[in-house]
Formats: C-alpha cells, structure tokens, sequence
C-alpha cells in the first residue's frame, strides 16, 4: 500500500531562479499504490495507481509524472511501460470530476522482472498552482516477487464482435480474492493469488461500478454457485479470454404529471430481482434535462424501477405507490430485462406533494378624480318699475264772481282745496309703496 506522501515546494519568482523549501505541505499528498499489492511471480505485470489528494477544490496542472525504476511514466512511447493513462500537462479546474477518492490520479503498468523479493519504487508528480508555485510530491510504492503465488490474466471481449472491452471491472473468489478494471485494450492481470480454485466475475455493477457490460460469472453462469472453476498454479499464470455480453436496456421519462414537463434530475432506482425472490443491490439513474433516464448493463433479470423527484410522491413501475420513498420498500410490476434487449416506454408521471399555494396579492383600485367646476346660476333680474308718479292736478277754481264777499274768505277757501287735495293724493300712493317694498 502506498504511505502518506511527502510534499516539497519549490516558490517561483518572475525572473529569479528558484528556491527548494518545505512550504506548503498541507493541502496536497501523493498516494502510489501497487495491484495486486501482495506477492506476484517474477514477470508479472502490475498496474500502478498514482492518486493526488488536494484539499477544497483547488486549480493545479500536473507537470511530469516520474519513476525511480521506470522513468517519465506519462510518456506512451517509454519501452518500460506496458501502458499508460497518465498524461501532462493536465490541469484540474474548480469543480471538475473528482475520481474517487483523489482530485487527480492516472495508473500505468509495468512488467516486474528480476529475482525474488521486494521491489521498492518512488514515484514523484510535479504541479503548478496558478500563482506559479511549483510543488514536487511524492511517495514509494512496493511489490514483493514470489514463486508461491500464481496470477489469472487474460483479455475480456464482446462475445459478437470480439472487440477488447475497456473498463469492466471484474474480481476473482478463491482462497484469496482480487479485483480490476480492464485496460484500454480490454487486458486484465489478477496477481498474488494463492494456489487453488477461484470464481470469477465481470460485468455491470462489479462492487459497484457501472458498465454497459451485463455481469455474469465465467463462464457465461448465472450465479457463483454453476461457474466454472479457474485453478491457480503457484508460480504460473493461467490465461484466459473471456467473451461478455453486451447489457440490456431500460429507458423511460418522468414528468410532472399536472404539467407534463420534465422532471430534470429525478432519480429512477433499481433493483434486480433474483430468482429467489433476493435483491441485488439498489442503484440509482439520474434523469436528464428533458427528464429521460437510462438503465443499461443489465443481464436476464426482473427488474423494479421506482421513481422520485424532490417535491413529488414517489412512485413505482407502473403507478404503483412507493411507501417511503427511499430505502428498500419497493413495489411496482417487475420488467423482464435480457441482454441486448431495449425496453423502452417506461415513464411516470409524479404528482407533487401538494397542490401549489397560490397567493392572490390585493387589488387597490385608485377610482379617478372627479373635479366639479361650481355651477354658478344667474337668476333672471327682475326690474321693478317704479308705479307711475300721480300727479295730482287740482281742479280748476272758479272764481265765483264777486258777490260783495270778504276776499279772505276766499283766500281761506282756496287754501283749503289745496289741502284736500295734497291729502287726496298722498292716500292714492301709500298702497303702491307697500305692494314694493312687501309687508
């Protein structure tokens, strides 16, 4: 197993040379580890896995990736490699992929050759951190030469085309146990293995890693219990091809069932169901933007699929309810998988868990100003008429003819038919000025 590595930082200043200092050992270390890490015959060929642990999510670009024994281990064209998939320069940028359970890691495999024992390496990684620090990390790495063990190696391919396939993982059952993932050219090389009979498996969810592969044990069996034996020798390799077949398919959509639109990012979980009525494993397929999902690996084996969605009532193939939601409470019909076989049309509509709320903000109505211009009404002028002036005009006197009378005496009675009169006319205007001026 590889140990803690050890971290070296070279700081860089723009056109001055740099300086070799033990700065900034927290934050990166480097773990090299050998598989199989027990004992392997002489000739044996072992993968290397170099893995870069970086703490928070930092930005860095791998430089070189250097062995003691083997020299520049990214370099494809080195004679000392069998293969490679370390690559520089690479850089890592905040929130890319992380492969579990490092920030950065490549393998490359070597042949070791010599006499028995321990083979010791060191492997270093040189990066770049944005503000131009160098940093050399690096850590040993052993494998120890025996010829008491014995190894399985071969090739795994598509029983149709026969092409080498990339990436199966595959794990041996025996008095010991290992496990790989198949290289680039589909060759796998299961070493330290004690003398005896072993099981072997590859395929579709292998200790939890996907492929497009259906599992199956060899050679083409069900189960551990009807696969063919492969025996170990110890210090030999037994050879093997191995044909596996290309997985089954299910694929659907899940939507809101209100609106129709699709539900991005809701999960589609999955069981197989043995024939025994037992599970194998629980595993999750996220949907797409357009909320469809794929399941794909799968071998001859009823299949229940459930849905959920955050904010929706989960549910199981084929509207059947799913009670918790999470765990192992499946229901729902079982779909007949086979290798090679695309079942589509396997959709759900989820219904949220509540209606949506919908709150009505209050309507202000602002009414118009009505202005009144003042109505201003002229009434009709009413002229009184001033009542005709009466003037009284008295009576012509006649002037009796003198009969020898007092002329006083007539002087009295003229003065006193004047008065008659002004009096006469004063009682015609009294009445006329009260009808005026009202009561």
């Amino acid at each position: 197993m590889g140990m803690i590595g050890r971290v070296l930082a070279v700081l860089v200043v723009a056109l001055v040379p740099s300086a070799t200092a033990r700065a900034r050992t927290d934050g990166f270390f480097l773990d090299v580890s050998a598989h199989p890490d027990r004992v392997v015959p002489t000739g044996s060929d072992v993968r290397v896995t170099v893995g870069l642990h970086a703490a928070g999510d930092p930005e860095f670009t791998i430089t070189a990736v250097m062995s003691d024994r083997f020299g520049d281990v990214a370099d494809a064209a080195n004679p000392a490699l069998v293969d490679t998939s370390c690559v520089v320069p690479s850089t890592r940028l905040p929130g890319d992929p992380v492969p579990p359970p490092y920030e950065w890691a490549c393998s490359y495999i070597v042949n070791i050759a010599g006499g028995l024992g321990t083979v010791v390496d060191t492997v270093t990684v040189l990066l770049t951190l944005p503000d131009t620090t160098e940093l050399t990390v690096f850590d040993d790495v052993s494998v120890s030469i025996s010829d008491a063990s014995g190894a399985i190696r071969g090739t795994i391919v598509d029983d149709v085309t026969g092409t080498p396939v990339a990436g199966v993982h595959m794990m041996a059952m025996g008095p010991t146990g290992a496990e790989m993932s198949t290289d680039a050219a589909g060759r796998f090389d299961l070493q330290g293995l004690e003398p005896g009979d072993y099981q072997l498996v590859a395929g579709n969810n292998v200790t939890m890693i996907p492929s497009e592969y259906a599992r199956e044990w060899y050679d083409d069996a069900p189960d551990m219990a009807s696969a063919d034996a492969v025996t170990v020798v110890g210090g030999e390799a037994t050879t093997l091809t191995w044909g596996l077949s290309l997985g089954g398919v299910i694929e659907g959509a899940v939507t809101d069932e209100l609106t129709g639109a699709p539900l991005a990012g809701a999960r589609a979980v999955w069981v197989a169901v043995m024939p025994d009525g037992d599970w194998e494993g629980s595993f999750v397929e996220a949907a797409d933007a357009d909320g469809a999902y794929r399941i794909s690996g799968l071998h001859e084996v009823g299949v229940l699929v459930c849905f959920r969605a955050p904010g929706y009532v989960p549910e199981c193939w084929n509207d059947v309810p799913w009670a918790s939601g999470s765990g192992f409470n499946f229901g729902g019909d079982q779909i007949a998988a086979a290798p090679r076989t695309v079942i589509s049309g396997i959709d759900a509509a989820l219904t949220p868990d509540a209606p949506a709320t919908t709150t009505t903000a209050p309507v202000t109505t602002t009414l118009p100003t009505t202005t009144t211009a003042p109505v201003t009404t002229t009434l009709p002028t009413t002229t009184i008429q001033p009542a005709p002036t009466t003037t009284f005009v008295p009576a012509p006197v006649n002037v009796l003819p003198a009969t020898g009378g007092n002329g006083a005496h007539l002087t009295i009675v003229a003065l006193g038919a004047v008065i008659v009169g002004l009096v006469a006319v004063a009682a015609a205007r009294r009445p006329h000025r009260r009808a005026c001026e009202g009561p």
